[in-house]
């Protein structure tokens, strides 16, 4: 259910460790996700110099087709995994709480 109070009240019933966890999780779960992406480009550039390098290609073209397919679908199971854990093992992070926090700390500094 989503949370409908101002954001203030939100941050506030947060306790320190949580607010700098909530930095953690953010910078952690972007770096996770760029990676997983990476290494989906990776194999896909791997499949595509294989198929290239393969005698008469097109006879496997549909094959190919096919390992493409399934490098993205792998990449996306593996995007809304890190979404889940992400949102089950911290269930306190939201980006606007984020936002915010980074906002207060600018102000402080």
């Amino acid at each position: 259910m989503k949370d409908t109070r101002p954001i203030e009240e939100q941050v506030a019933e947060l306790t320190e460790e949580q607010k700098k966890t909530v930095i953690k999780v953010n910078r952690y779960g972007i770096a996770a996700m760029v990676l997983t992406t990476l290494l989906s480009f990776i194999a896909m550039i791997i499949a595509a110099v294989v198929f290239i390098k393969t005698p008469r290609a097109y006879l496997y073209f549909d094959k190919f087709v096919i390992a493409l397919i399934a490098i993205v679908a792998v990449n996306l199971i593996l995007c809304i995994g890190e979404y889940i854990f992400i949102k089950v093992k911290f269930p306190y992070y939201s980006d606007k709480r984020r936002s915010y926090i980074k906002k207060e700390q600018k102000k402080k500094n």
